[in-house]
Order: C-alpha cells, then structure tokens, then sequence
C-alpha cells in the first residue's frame, strides 16, 4: 500500500530527476544542483496540498469503477491502492514535464529553508494541475469540488 507520505515523496524525487533532465542535462554539479541533490524531504506536509488535488481528480475519473468484481482475490482497498499509485506516478511524471511545476515543487521544499508561507506557490502548481486535467478543484470549508472546463467558443454567435 503507498501512503500519502510516500506519494509525496515519490512526487518530491521525480521532480528533482526532471530538474536534471529539463534544467541541467549535461549533469554539471554547481551549487544549485548540490543543493537540491542534499536536500532530503522531512516531511511530505508540504506537498500534500498538491497530492490532495491529484487524489480528487483521480476519485472523479475513476470513481464509478469502485465496486467491480475482483477475480485475482484481492480487496477492493489493495486493488484500489494499487492503480491509484500507478496512476499517481504517471500523473507525477507528466507533470514533472513542465518546467514551471519542477519550479514551483522545488521551492516549495529545497528553496525554502526558511519555512515561509508557500500558498502562492501551491496555488500556482494548483493551476497547472488544473489546467493539464481540464477541471477545476475548488475546496471550500475541506470539502473539494471538481468542475469540467468548459471550452469558450471563439465564434460569437
């Protein structure tokens, strides 16, 4: 079973692999790149914000599927542990593919040593999660919303 923790964390790694390959191919060891290879994730409380919307998302695209006939004698909880964590990490690695959420995720953990407020940042990584799924993750009083884009029409009729 993958928890949140270790989603995150596995979110945390994928980014720092797609800093070396977006930022830095040639592998040259500056500054930077030290310091984001030494920095070591303490605790995952700072992205699950991020892991919170891709779990919205992914209870909303694959939500009506939760009580099928199992025939490999798994639980409905392993079976849903299971590809919930293959889709996470493919999700991750998609989005580790835009160079401005590698950004956002690495000041969120390595540039913020000082623990500042990240809340603009999250949001901005919030945005491109929303933008790359077409849905919007609205959460009100802890309870998410989703809602489908709706595409404007560049006709005016």
């Amino acid at each position: 079973m993958e928890s949140t923790s270790s989603l995150c964390l596995a979110l945390f790694e994928k980014t720092v692999t797609a800093y070396g390959t977006l930022f830095n191919p040639l592998g040259i060891i500056d500054d930077t790149t030290r310091q984001i290879l030494n920095y070591r994730l303490k605790e995952s409380a700072v992205l699950e914000g991020i892991y919170e919307n891709l779990a919205a998302i992914y209870r909303f695209q694959y939500g009506t599927a939760q009580l099928e006939i199992i025939w490999d004698g798994k639980s409905h909880f392993e079976k849903f542990t299971d590809d919930w964590s293959d889709v996470c990490g493919k999700w991750i690695a998609e989005l580790c593919q835009n160079k401005t959420f590698v950004k956002g995720i690495l000041h969120m953990t390595v540039f913020n040593a000082e623990g500042k407020n990240t809340v603009f940042i999250e949001n901005c990584l919030k945005a491109i999660i929303n933008e790359y799924f077409d849905l919007k993750v609205l959460t009100r009083r802890g309870v998410k919303k989703l809602y489908v884009k709706i595409p404007l029409s560049s006709k005016a009729s």
